[in-house]
């Protein structure tokens, strides 16, 4: 069996190799899912998670993918697996490529961060970060600002913001390591557990302490005795009186 964290393998189809292990992989593509429309929450971020994982040990290795996208993704029955680059840019990796790809420049590890986040995007909401074809997709790519997500939940909320620090068009502006991206995702579905969608939103906390109420009332206060003993005597203030 293949193992979950490999990094490369070489496509043919639906058969592939391990680039690393030279196991054999096999299973759907992504792309192919994906054209059914946008994954469930929890799919979708698992698949995100598997990915980042191994893209960030591909990145410690000193790799780049250079043309991430769901068609060098394979859906295997220990999880989503990246799959072997071309030798040349992939026609399927166009609409993933980051700015400086775009503008002819080589692709580094930031580049992969781009391509992440445009992955991500679609996972989520069922349609390309950047559309178009040729000139009017290059276009898209350099100029267009990064699309968001309307759908709300813990997951989501966590999406967004690593699509949003992804799809940065500066690499200096952009997310530099792919693991603190796979980080917030996990964080996003940690907290999905803890508070499921419908669930009344918590309060936001005010800095200080809420002061605990009792579980019974106080006791009522004892009546403390009139304070006679603080006036003199009667024959002593007619005393007091005549002198």
């Amino acid at each position: 069996m293949a193992s979950r964290h490999c990094c490369y393998t070489h496509i043919t189809s639906k058969l592939s190799l391990d680039f690393l292990t030279k196991q054999p992989v096999e299973g759907p593509l992504l792309a192919d899912r994906l054209a059914e429309g946008a994954l469930p929450a929890e799919e979708a971020v698992q698949y995100a998670i598997e990915v980042g994982s191994q893209i960030h040990q591909a990145h410690a290795r000193g790799l780049v993918h250079g043309n991430l996208c769901p068609a060098f993704i394979c859906l295997t029955a220990c999880g989503a697996q990246v799959l072997a680059p071309p030798a040349h840019p992939a026609p399927a990796a166009a609409a993933y490529r980051s700015p400086e790809q775009v503008r002819g420049e080589p692709p580094d590890a930031r580049s992969d961060i781009f391509a992440y986040g445009a992955l991500v995007y679609e996972m989520a909401a069922g349609t390309p970060a950047f559309l178009g074809e040729g000139r009017e997709l290059a276009r898209s790519i350099l100029q267009d600002p990064a699309p968001t997500l309307t759908l709300r939940s813990p997951i989501y909320d966590a999406m967004a913001r690593v699509v949003a620090g992804c799809l940065e068009k500066s690499p200096s502006a952009r997310r530099q390591r792919i693991q603190n991206a796979v980080l917030e995702l996990r964080f996003g579905r940690r907290r999905m557990e803890f508070f499921p969608a419908g669930s009344p939103p918590r309060r936001p906390f005010s800095g200080r302490p809420r002061r605990l109420r009792r579980a019974h009332p106080p006791p009522a206060r004892r009546r403390m005795a009139p304070r006679s003993w603080l006036k003199p005597p009667a024959g002593l203030r007619r005393a007091s009186r005549a002198q």
